[in-house]
């Protein structure tokens, strides 16, 4: 009698991301997985992070944020915007139209139904997130960034390889997902600009991490000269299993919401955050 094959439908346990060009890619994150995040300062990290946090905590599945650059009523004030779609500089100054108002009302009880923990601390130990992704039994984590990891006493030439081997070591044997967002070093003078390719290549002195990663992902933010109607796009260039095929992605970046979503036939609908600007 021949086993039965393995099941190909993912368990409700299993993380997906966050948009449909990218689940086409990596339909789920397996459980024990370690995946990078990868990008200059302002290339639409933290907000992937943030959209693939309220994609998973959306979906009733326990999440872990852990952050360093932002505080926590940053973080929160983001997550609002992006799910009530108006500006978080209106949510800051209160500057909101009666709709505007509801919706941001509305979105304030839908996040406090999800589970969700957001935790900050200006730096980051191993011990410190390990000890954090105890706590619950979470389906994903999310650290935010890996530069903010102290290391007392490890040489600076061994700092990622121990980062890395201390966070696969989180998971190992675990259920949870863990996601890592790290800074790659931008484009300057004497290098020139970076393809999709070489950002994933020049990961440098981050290899470790990104090697011992089933995913990578390298983001960009960037507005297509040849398909104006886009307008701002959030590019993501996957290497999956570091050694396996790598793919390109794209979505639609709403920076003014805080956030990116799929491209779908309503692109050029209006956007009730300009009909607000606009009266």
């Amino acid at each position: 009698m021949s086993e039965t094959p393995p099941s190909t439908v993912p368990s409700d346990r299993r993380v997906r991301l966050p948009y449909r060009s990218l689940r086409d890619m990596v339909p789920f994150l397996e459980e024990g997985s370690l995946t990078t995040i990868a990008g200059p300062t302002g290339e639409g990290k933290t907000t992937f992070a943030l959209d693939l946090v309220r994609h998973t905590a959306a979906a009733g599945q326990r999440t872990l944020y852990l952050h360093s650059s932002q505080s926590e009523d940053g973080i929160r004030v983001r997550l609002l915007a992006a799910e009530a779609e108006v500006s978080n500089t209106q949510i800051r100054t209160n500057d909101l139209d009666p709709q505007g108002q509801q919706r941001l009302d509305e979105a304030r009880q839908t996040v406090e139904t999800w589970p969700l923990d957001l935790r900050h601390r200006s730096v980051w130990t191993l011990e410190g997130i390990e000890n954090d992704s105890r706590r619950n039994d979470y389906d994903l984590i999310v650290i935010d960034d890996t530069d903010q990891i102290s290391l007392p006493g490890v040489p600076l030439s061994e700092r990622f390889s121990h980062i890395s081997a201390g966070l696969r070591e989180i998971v190992a044997g675990e259920s949870s997902v863990l996601v890592t967002v790290t800074q790659l070093d931008p484009p300057n003078e004497s290098t020139g600009g970076f393809s999709d390719e070489e950002k994933l290549r020049r990961l440098g002195h981050r290899y470790p991490l990104a090697q011992d990663s089933s995913l990578v992902v390298a983001t960009g933010l960037n507005a297509s000269p040849f398909r104006p109607e886009r307008g701002l796009t959030l590019s993501m260039h996957v290497a999956k299993n570091r050694h396996g095929a790598t793919g390109r992605a794209e979505a639609k970046a709403e920076m003014h919401f805080c956030r990116c979503v799929d491209f779908t036939d309503e692109e050029n609908s209006s956007d009730p955050w300009q009909q607000s600007v606009l009266g």
